[in-house]
């Protein structure tokens, strides 16, 4: 992010330059085909874990458990992961849809075949990403603090079972 904090600084080091890190930080533990659905809500670099998720369960050819990943950014040259992404929609328990703040169709650099909302995500937006039976979902939620902050409360609200969630 241009203006971020952490960007600026980053942008500030010199190879060679050391740098401390903590984490990762969280964890969850998957258990294959315990839910029929696993909704994974990410936002920005929220997307780092979905992805060691969504790896684990389409590499494991005994999980049927259909994943969907709801992917908020500002825009589509924000979308990291993009073509790693693009390979998971082979598999046929993976669907992705993006979620584009400040992008329009006409300007997007979004496949036409992508699924994609150019909106901000908002709760009855994310409970049309939800399936039916609540009781056999899970959700995963991960991005900044008032993102994850709104989408428990979203999920609450929509009457989401809270021990079916999990933030990072």
């Amino acid at each position: 992010y241009n203006n971020g904090a952490m960007s600026r600084w980053v942008s500030t080091w010199q190879e060679g330059d050391l740098a401390e890190w903590r984490g990762p930080i969280g964890q969850f533990d998957h258990t294959p085909n315990k839910f029929q659905h696993l909704v994974l809500v990410a936002a920005g670099t929220g997307i780092a874990p979905m992805i060691s998720i969504i790896q684990h369960v389409l590499n494991n050819d005994v999980d049927e458990t259909r994943v969907h990943l709801v992917f908020c950014c500002r825009s589509s040259s924000d979308v990291l992961c993009r073509s790693l992404i693009r390979d998971f929609t082979d598999y046929w328990n993976f669907s992705v849809t993006y979620f584009l703040t400040q992008d329009t169709q006409e300007n997007s650099s979004m496949r036409q075949r992508d699924k994609v909302v150019y909106s901000r995500l908002s709760r009855e937006l994310l409970r049309r990403e939800l399936p039916e039976n609540l009781n056999q979902t899970r959700v995963v939620v991960c991005g900044t603090r008032s993102f994850d902050k709104d989408m428990m409360n979203y999920l609450a609200l929509s009457g989401f079972p809270p021990d079916c969630v999990h933030k990072f």
